[in-house]
């Protein structure tokens, strides 16, 4: 749901899960948040939270997406739309402690 959330949380959890030997680029900061990540493959990922609003999807095409709880409506629509014209997966997991919509 944050930033610093997601900081403390997911990319520790990707870390255990990524070979060294596959990292291209660790994580890199872009005005002081955190980007991605870029892998020897081609492959290329990013830590984006809700709070950084539904702009910040705008315009990219993506070919996977892992919502880590619940999204608000306009950013789970506004991820749709990101992966619409690749055909693109969308993961949720979440522990609905707020209850779902």
């Amino acid at each position: 749901e944050s930033y610093s959330l997601a900081k403390d949380s997911i990319v520790p959890y990707l870390e255990r899960f990524i070979p060294p030997s596959e990292v291209k680029k660790r994580w890199y900061y872009r005005r002081n948040w955190l980007e991605g990540m870029r892998l020897e493959n081609g492959s290329e990922f990013f830590i984006k939270s809700y709070d950084q609003g539904r702009e910040k999807l705008q315009a990219v095409s993506l070919d996977w997406v892992w919502m880590d709880e619940e999204a608000p409506r306009d950013i789970f629509n506004e991820v749709k739309m990101r992966l619409l014209d690749r055909k693109g997966w969308m993961w949720i997991t979440c522990t609905p402690l707020k209850g779902l919509t």
